[in-house]
């Protein structure tokens, strides 16, 4: 399927619905997150000691709010599901280089 871009505001009066394989990925071990394989994903995590690191923000303004490639990424989410026992599981903020979130001796 083609991809859709808007440049103006989407409004649903009935909601969004996200279904099929394609909207679940699964981490079973260290994986650097991106914008187009992970944003907007359930992101479900089955590696007790993995660590995931964000993709770096871009805030630059594109030449025109309705140009299909640009690479401003404000706003892009990442829901993460624990399925596993975390020992060490870490999620990392590439752009400080620094944890951003850490789990341990966790049961989800």
């Amino acid at each position: 399927m083609a991809k859709s871009t808007f440049s103006g505001p989407v409004k649903s009066l009935a909601g969004f619905i996200s279904a099929g394989n394609a909207v679940v990925v699964s981490l079973t071990a260290d994986t650097s997150l991106t914008v187009a394989s992970h944003a907007g994903k359930v992101l479900t995590c089955n590696d007790a000691d993995g660590k995931f690191t964000l993709p770096t923000i871009v805030a630059t303004a594109p030449g025109r709010d309705d140009d299909p490639n640009q690479t401003n990424n404000l706003g892009a989410s990442f829901l993460f599901v624990v399925e596993t026992a975390a020992t060490d599981m870490d999620i990392f903020d590439r752009r400080h280089n620094t944890r951003f979130w850490n789990l341990s001796n966790t049961i989800c």
